[in-house]
């Protein structure tokens, strides 16, 4: 049975709770004061009648206000009641104005200096990073810089608001990368005054933002606004800072960019995102090689290394003294800036060259070994390109024309049409010119549809897009999130690679913790890797764009043996150990007499961790990533002449093919 209340408690606190909110706002404190005041004056007055103090109760209202209003009053007082209740008068008088005055006063003086903490001084630095904007891929790009040693200043630059929402934001950025001293100030960037708080004239490096909370083309129209104001701003400045633009759809770029000078880079969302997914679906086991962007900082990327005393040396002889690394090109230092992709091996080695190398960390990729004399390993047997993997899209989103083509490019001239199973709710129209698209009408987030969809295709690869009616991208990348599990718990234990587009950053390592065939391929995190090059090292971002482009093509190889591999039932690639193990240094030359560089190696399915002339010895059976023939890219032309032209966007150029 349940106890019963006292009487009269739940009143008292509910009193007790209003005099609380009553005190707690300034208007709430004056009323009480001043009917405190007037209670007193009231019944000092009815006491003065009473004890006939003054001729009638109307006197002794007037004399009470006399008090409260003039302390002197009390010397006209001639009798003790008189002065006694004069006296009371006073008093409540002197707490009555007192009182009224401070609380006025510290409410003036709290207004006054909540107003003052809203406003931020303006930022002297110089040679720093600006940032405009506050998207959700802020924390990874200065994660990025953190990462690349970058360790001067670094500004945001926000809209006008509260304080207490800069100085969150500050500390979320000081937590997601420690290193770098982090400033964040309020400045309207739409208006060169705003530009000016932030020192963009001074600044070394520039990073414009997508604005969150708008849908792709309300956002990419805000950040082309402020490019052209800070482009504008800048042209009187003793300096042009390199600068990043995010942008969400290359279609919004195409036509405006010629209005942007030399020194403006824009990094664009669908078709990053696109090109990476196209290559990751026709090279399931190298995902962590194309997108190094998403998996961390351990996977391999490009890195540049000065030729130091390999000067003169042949571009083959590279191979054996770098342990950790694999060269892939190299940029001229001449003043053209040439990017060549897999040069001849006896291109000699100039001074001024830079080496493009794959490693897993700028520690790697500067190691350096002794070149061996020879290469004690049988002459490897490597086979012609391995056919492409079987793909299914489940859902179409605006990025899957991009990685349509790039899928389709992937698989080289003179080869049968690419069959590719989409699973929407509309019909996603024709193909690229070297596939042919198989819909599949359905919801691509119903489990059953989903089931029926995965035994009726049997795909090696899937792709789920980051698609819905919803702008919002947590909405999208949820839905895609919900339909990888779905379709993990549909293929039981088949293996399985299962791309997984995500517009944020967010739910990657979740993910992947999910279920190891889980891929996660984010469009935040290419951008924010892309976007940091683009303002740290121009150079580095042209040389990786270099190996999506049209030049260059992607091909899966196996390292046979005579008698060593057999083909599976499912088709799948299986390691066949007995067989005589490969130097990489060998396999690295064979290739590069071919036009070609292996920059990855897979042993069942999963890529070795080791690259470069240390690597232990390859085996028959195993997968090589190949990066066959480059021409020659300026990194110039990459820089100014990417967007503006679209023959010149990888993920087009390559669907073209």
């Amino acid at each position: 049975m349940a106890a019963k209340r006292p009487r009269g408690g739940g009143r008292r606190e509910r009193l007790t709770a209003r005099l609380e909110r009553l005190v707690g706002r300034t208007s709430g404190r004056l009323v009480l004061l001043t009917g405190f005041a007037a209670a007193l004056w009231a019944l000092t007055a009815l006491a003065a009648d009473l004890i006939d103090a003054y001729p009638g109760f109307g006197e002794s209202l007037w004399s009470g206000v006399r008090h409260m209003l003039d302390p002197g009053a009390l010397g006209d007082d001639a009798t003790g009641a008189q002065r006694a209740v004069g006296l009371i008068q006073v008093l409540t008088g002197i707490v009555l104005v007192v009182g009224l005055a401070l609380t006025v006063l510290s409410d003036l003086v709290d207004r006054m200096l909540h107003r003052l903490a809203e406003i931020d001084p303006p930022v002297t630095a110089k040679d720093h990073l600006l940032v405009i904007g506050c998207g959700g891929s802020l924390p990874a790009i200065l994660a990025r810089f953190s990462a690349s040693g970058w360790r001067a200043p670094v500004v945001v630059l926000v809209p006008p608001g509260p304080g207490e929402e800069r100085r969150s934001l500050r500390q979320r950025l000081t937590e997601a990368a420690p290193a770098l001293e982090v400033r964040v100030v309020s400045g309207d960037a739409f208006h060169p005054a705003g530009l000016a708080r932030g020192s963009a004239a001074a600044a070394r490096s520039i990073v414009i933002l997508s604005r969150p909370g708008e849908d792709d083309a309300a956002a990419d129209v805000l950040t082309i606004q402020i490019g052209a104001v800070l482009a504008a701003s800048l042209e009187a400045a003793d300096r042009a800072p390199q600068v990043g633009i995010e942008m969400r759809r290359g279609e919004n770029v195409d036509s405006i960019w010629e209005l942007f000078p030399p020194n403006f880079d824009a990094i664009v969302h669908d078709r990053s995102a696109g090109s990476v997914l196209g290559l990751a679906m026709a090279n399931p086991s190298f995902t962590a090689v194309i997108d190094s962007a998403s998996y961390g900082s351990d996977a391999p990327r490009p890195f540049l290394v000065g030729v130091g005393e390999r000067a003169g040396s042949r571009f083959a002889e590279l191979a054996g003294c770098l342990p950790a690394a694999v060269p892939v090109g190299l940029i001229s230092g001449g003043g053209d800036g040439r990017v060549r992709l897999v040069p001849g091996p006896d291109t000699r080695l100039e001074a001024t060259d830079r080496v493009i190398v794959l490693a897993r960390s700028e520690a790697d990729a500067r190691r350096r070994g002794r070149t061996p004399a020879s290469v004690a390993a049988p002459s490897p047997d490597i086979s012609d390109p391995l056919p492409p993997p079987r793909p299914l899209l489940v859902g179409w989103s605006t990025t899957s024309a991009d990685y349509v083509g790039a899928v389709a490019g992937a698989d080289g001239a003179g080869r049968a049409r690419t069959e590719i199973t989409v699973l929407a709710s509309a019909d996603p129209g024709p193909g690229p010119e070297a596939t042919e698209l198989r819909w599949r009408r359905g919801d691509p987030s119903d489990p059953s549809t989903l089931r029926d969809t995965l035994a009726a295709v049997a795909p090696d690869v899937v792709l789920v897009a980051s698609v819905g009616a919803s702008a919002d991208p947590r909405v999208t990348d949820a839905r895609a999130a919900l339909a990888a599990l779905h379709l993990c718990r549909a293929a039981e234990d088949r293996p399985l690679t299962l791309l997984v587009e995500q517009r944020g950053a967010g739910r990657a390592a979740a993910l992947e913790r999910a279920d190891p065939r889980i891929r996660v391929v984010s469009a935040a995190a290419i951008a924010a890797r892309a976007i940091a090059l683009a303002a740290v090292d121009p150079d580095a971002l042209a040389a990786q764009e270099a190996m999506a482009a049209p030049e260059v093509q992607l091909e899966r190889r196996l390292l046979s043996e005579a008698g060593a591999v057999a083909a599976e039932p499912d088709g799948a690639l299986r390691h066949r150990a007995g067989g005589r193990g490969v130097a990489f240094a060998a396999v690295y030359r064979a290739l590069l007499d071919e036009g070609a560089i292996p920059i990855g190696v897979a042993r069942d399915g999963v890529p070795l961790e080791s690259l470069g002339a240390g690597a232990p010895a390859l085996e028959p059976g195993d997968e090589l990533l190949v990066l066959r023939r480059a021409g020659h890219r300026s990194v110039r032309s990459v820089q100014e002449r990417r967007l503006r032209d679209p023959a010149l966007d990888p993920a087009r150029a390559i669907a073209r093919r």
